[in-house]
């Protein structure tokens, strides 16, 4: 849990805490969808002890990019739409996303869906919870000149709906989205194809495991004047995480799971609440490197059982750009460290 801070016009205080996501372009098809079937998630292993119902039992879990749209000049008259084709079983909720679950073949399994759709290699903005009955849209081209594609990834992850049984199952080519070519002008739908994900295999298995243990840490005072434009931000703060592995728990990796709203998965920052506005936290490794929410890795290099800690740094960042809009005073946010067992 990323914790409380008060951020005055001089000094700002801050502290972290932890806890164990127009009608000429239609005849001009000034952007072209492509059917896609998204592959290289080849085979999963979900530990089903590991999280509680309601949980997530993994990190994220991406495919490879597929161009997915071709647009031309002046294509800014259109956009996407995305939906999910298949019933949802139930929702979940991560980082201020709310994502429709969907059925596996797994007992008490269910499975999330979030896409990262960009053009010309610039993020869309969308943050690409899948719903079934919920829209959600991506501009496209916002310019002249030469033909760009729309890039898309998409990851998967797997929830614990109820008690799971061990074994191995086949996960099926599964029909898993529309994606509608959109005029912007008449809200007209142009085109529409279907997306699907491969096939790929998955155990569940039952195993010893390591329980992040909560802290509080205390990141001190930092000054109004450190954030002089966006990316800017106060020095790391150093800091520990320690897990309590059971016997024969063997190697363990982490992954962070925000519990406030994200501003930037990539970057590794989420937002605070509390009163400060246009403030975020960003999530170090041990040497400053950015951790990425959501992805798995390496806990530390022991794999022994006890006690096992790992280093990591957190620093506040600006991610306002109009300094008119920044507001001091309390600045709080959340992030939970996940297990994940490689």
């Amino acid at each position: 849990m990323i914790g409380s801070n008060r951020i005055l016009r001089a000094p700002l205080t801050l502290a972290l805490a932890m806890v164990g996501l127009g009608a000429a372009g239609d005849a001009a098809a000034i952007c072209s969808l492509y059917p896609k079937e998204f592959q290289a998630i080849t085979a999963v292993r979900i530990v089903g002890n590991a999280a509680e119902i309601g949980e997530a039992l993994t990190p994220w879990i991406a495919s490879e990019t597929h161009g997915v749209a071709a647009c031309g000049p002046g294509s800014w008259t259109e956009h996407f739409l995305y939906e999910g084709t298949s019933s949802e079983i139930g929702i979940y909720t991560e980082g201020g996303v709310t994502y429709g679950v969907y059925s596996t073949p797994m007992a008490g399994i269910g499975v999330v869906v979030r896409l990262h759709p960009h053009t010309a290699g610039e993020p869309s903005g969308w943050p690409g919870g899948l719903r079934t009955g919920h829209t959600h849209w991506v501009n496209g081209r916002t310019g002249y000149g030469d033909d760009v594609y729309l890039d898309q990834r998409l990851s998967i992850r797997f929830i614990k709906l109820a008690a799971t049984v061990p074994g191995d199952k086949n996960f099926s080519a599964w029909r898993l989205l529309k994606m509608h070519r959109v005029t912007t002008s008449s809200g007209r739908v142009a085109q529409t194809e279907e997306h699907t994900l491969g096939s790929f295999s998955v155990t569940v298995e039952h195993r010893p495991l390591c329980h992040v243990q909560s802290k509080t840490v205390n990141m001190g005072i930092a000054f109004f004047a450190d954030f002089e434009k966006v990316g800017d931000g106060t020095p790391p703060v150093d800091y520990s995480v320690d897990m309590e592995c059971e016997v024969d728990a063997g190697r363990a990796n982490y992954y962070l799971e925000p519990i406030s709203p994200v501003v930037d998965k990539e970057k590794g920052i989420i937002s605070t609440t509390g009163g400060a506005v246009g403030f975020g936290l960003q999530l170090l490794s041990e040497s400053g490197s950015v951790v990425e929410i959501g992805k798995a890795y390496p806990f530390g290099n022991s794999a022994a059982d006890g006690r096992r800690t790992a280093a990591f740094k957190a620093r506040y960042i600006r991610t306002e750009s109009d300094g008119s809009l920044l507001e001091t005073g309390r600045a709080d946010a959340q992030v939970r460290y996940r297990v994940d067992y490689p």
